[in-house]
């Protein structure tokens, strides 16, 4: 799942993740007295298996649904806060690029770089001839229009889109627009710390302001002592796995010296740092945090791991993992990031780079979260949406980013 740019957003729009689901199934009944057990973040250093941690694999029964019956109609964006009152939101879900005369930007009204910051470098007003040029996105919203902004979970508001705008965002021009948060809404937003949103036209379909919601973070989870070793042998399992399965990197045949022409100019580093990863020798460490995000209440984990030889990260990975009152099942991981530790010499990020999550939504009402997900690259960034079902995420095929 290596990107660079585009890569990420592609990856993650066309959802090309490896679904497992690891360990023996138990009984599901108990979701109640799973949450007692379960909390806020932890941080492990540990050290590999020495050999592969053989872990019985079922996968519970495919549940599937659509955008629609989750709440992301075709209108859906992502929003990126501005300022205090204010959002910037894309022309398109999809592409919404266009082709500007960066010397002739001067000319129009800058508003200066929005707060978040994983977005918009930079945001000029739209002139006529510009909208005129890119009629067909800047079709998309009009000033005086108002949409619903999905705040949270529990919270959806009214903003009016004030301005067609031009965004700066890795070097590249995206069209879009500024929208404001009505005055009776402005309170509340002002005082909330979010950053990133899903705005949407309004429509009868959609929840209203005050919304019950059973989507949100488990700020009080905490791993017990227990689990952890359980833990880490399905991330070690996982990444032995995922580590077989890198041909132009991996170490495979112990007895031979063979290199390929289209192998990395540290090859021999790098089969240096895949034996060690085999034999247990590279240090473990990960952080988690918990979300109840579907129905069943089981509490799901995003765990973020790095494994490094000598201080420097040679494998990455990010797990979502469902916790049962006694078992663990991993629903979907992803090792991208670790060829791209193989691919460009220098880029050695920790593992924050495999994902960061921005927000959390229940945009249908109907306790499926979707969650908003930042991931970074070589030079770029990509901030997606996804959807979550009984058996793990799936794209929402909403993204934003871009690579210089």
């Amino acid at each position: 799942m290596v990107w660079i740019l585009a890569g990420l957003i592609v990856l993650l729009a066309a959802g090309v993740w490896s679904f497992h689901s690891v360990v023996s199934r138990h009984n599901t009944g108990t979701a109640d007295r799973a949450l007692e057990k379960i909390g806020a973040s932890a941080e492990s250093a540990g050290t590999a298996a020495q050999t592969p941690v053989v872990i019985p694999q079922s996968r519970p029964e495919e549940i599937s649904s659509s955008n629609a019956e989750e709440g992301i109609g075709s209108s859906a964006l992502l929003a990126f806060r501005y300022n205090k009152t204010q959002v910037f939101f894309p022309a398109s879900a999809d592409d919404a690029s266009i082709e500007v005369n960066w010397d002739e930007m001067k000319n129009l009204t800058e508003l200066g770089v929005p707060v978040a910051k994983n977005g918009p470098e930079g945001i000029w007003i739209a002139d006529s001839k510009t909208v005129q040029d890119h009629e067909q996105l800047f079709q998309r919203a009009h000033a005086g229009e108002k949409w619903r902004l999905s705040v949270s979970p529990t919270l959806r508001i009214t903003v009016i889109v004030k301005h067609p705008v031009v965004a700066e965002v890795v070097g590249n021009a995206i069209a879009g627009f500024i929208a404001e948060v009505v005055p009776a809404d402005q309170p509340e937003f002002e005082s909330c710390s979010q950053q990133y949103f899903v705005i949407q036209e309004p429509s009868d379909a959609q929840p209203s302001k005050e919304t019950v919601s059973e989507v949100r973070e488990l700020a009080d989870w905490s791993l017990l002592p227990a689990v952890r070793p359980r833990l880490e042998e399905l991330l070690n399992a996982r990444m032995l796995k995922e580590l077989a399965g890198m041909h132009h990197f991996t170490y495979m045949d112990e007895s031979s010296d063979q290199k390929y022409p289209d192998l990395s100019p540290q090859f021999q580093q790098w089969r240096g740092f895949d034996k060690k990863l085999r034999s247990g020798e590279a240090k473990l460490k990960y952080d988690v945090r918990a979300f109840q995000l579907t129905p069943d209440k089981m509490p799901r984990l995003f765990i973020r791991a790095s494994w490094s030889v000598d201080g420097q990260p040679v494998f990455l990975l990010s797990d979502w993992i469902r916790a049962e009152p006694a078992s663990l099942f991993e629903e979907v991981a992803d090792a991208g990031h670790s060829e791209l530790l193989r691919t460009f010499d220098g880029y050695a990020p920790d593992f924050s780079a495999v994902g960061e999550i921005l927000n959390i939504f229940d945009l249908s009402g109907n306790g499926h979260g979707q969650v908003l997900i930042l991931e970074t690259g070589w030079e770029g960034f990509g901030v997606s949406l996804l959807r979550y079902t009984e058996t793990g995420p799936l794209p929402a095929h909403l993204s934003f980013g871009g690579s210089a």
